[in-house]
Order: C-alpha cells, then sequence, then structure tokens
C-alpha cells in the first residue's frame, strides 16, 4: 500500500467512525440516553472487528485500527481530561480534600486491578493485561467527564469528587 493510499485509508476510517459516532450520539439524544454510549455502540457496530471488518476498500477492511488511528484516539482522550482539568480551578482542587483523593483513587485503582484480573483470567500475557488495564483506567474517567459535563452536572461538588485525580 502506497503512502497515499495509506493516508486516504485512514482518513476514510476516521471519517466512518466519527460519521456514526454522531449519528449514534443524536438518535441517543433524542430518546434521552447518554450520548456516551451511542458513541460507544456506534464504536462497537462499525468498529474493525464488525462491520468495519468487512472488505470493502480494495479488498482491505473498510475501517482500520492502525497505529495512527490508534494515536489519534488517545490524544482524543487526553484533550477531554484536558478540558475537564480547564473547568477547575486549583482552591476547588483542594477544596475536595479527602473525599476527591478517596473517589480519585478508586476511580483509577479499581477499574485498572479489575481489568487486570479478568484479562489475566483470559490467558493474555502480562504486557498485554497491563496495556488493556490501563486503557480501562483512562476511559473510565473519560467517560465519567464526558457524561458530567453532558448532564450539565461539571461544577457541582458531586461531579468533582468524581474526576478529580489525586
Amino acid at each position: 500500500m502506497t503512502a497515499e493510499s495509506a493516508f486516504i485509508h485512514i482518513i476514510i476510517s476516521l471519517s466512518i467512525l466519527l460519521f456514526s459516532a454522531k449519528i449514534f450520539a443524536e438518535i441517543f439524544q433524542r430518546v434521552r440516553l447518554p450520548v456516551v454510549l451511542g458513541e460507544l455502540l456506534a464504536g462497537i457496530i462499525v468498529g474493525p472487528f464488525a462491520l468495519g471488518g468487512l472488505p470493502l476498500f480494495n479488498g482491505e477492511p473498510l475501517v482500520v485500527l492502525d497505529e495512527t488511528v490508534k494515536h489519534i484516539g488517545e490524544l482524543s482522550a487526553v484533550v477531554i481530561l484536558f478540558i475537564a482539568g480547564l473547568e477547575i480551578t486549583p482552591k476547588e482542587f483542594l477544596r475536595g480534600g479527602k473525599a476527591a483523593f478517596t473517589v480519585g483513587a478508586l476511580g483509577v485503582i479499581l477499574p485498572f486491578f479489575i481489568g487486570y484480573i479478568v484479562f489475566s483470567v483470559y490467558g493474555l500475557n502480562a504486557f498485554e493485561t497491563l496495556l488493556i488495564a490501563t486503557a480501562l483506567t483512562a476511559t473510565s474517567i473519560a467517560i465519567s467527564i464526558q457524561v458530567l459535563s453532558e448532564l450539565g452536572k461539571m461544577q457541582t461538588r458531586e461531579a468533582r469528587l468524581s474526576w478529580e485525580q489525586p
């Protein structure tokens, strides 16, 4: 595959993923369900392991999950966390105290260890298991932030407790 063809395939993959996420988000918003659930469902259905895996692009899968697409997804998660960080002042962060530390620590520790245990049981090696457990931690925080933001609850005390990290 030439560089131009690879670039076009990445653009097509990202476009399909973003378009389907937007469509599903709109549907979920209209039926008054969290938008992030629609976006997740779109990724499951249209992703490379379902419909996106059908060989429709020069005999290759329609949606590819190569390193470039993964990096763009990781960068997007960092941007979501950064935007959430812009909505809190250091004074508010410190005001959370023990409760914020406890909730934040559990929000990181629980998804990590549960993911590690579950994927260890499935027989993945230690490196793969650690990678997946770390991804679960990052995405659980990002999803919480997105849902709270969507509900307009980011400035409530409870919301700050759920996403202030230790």
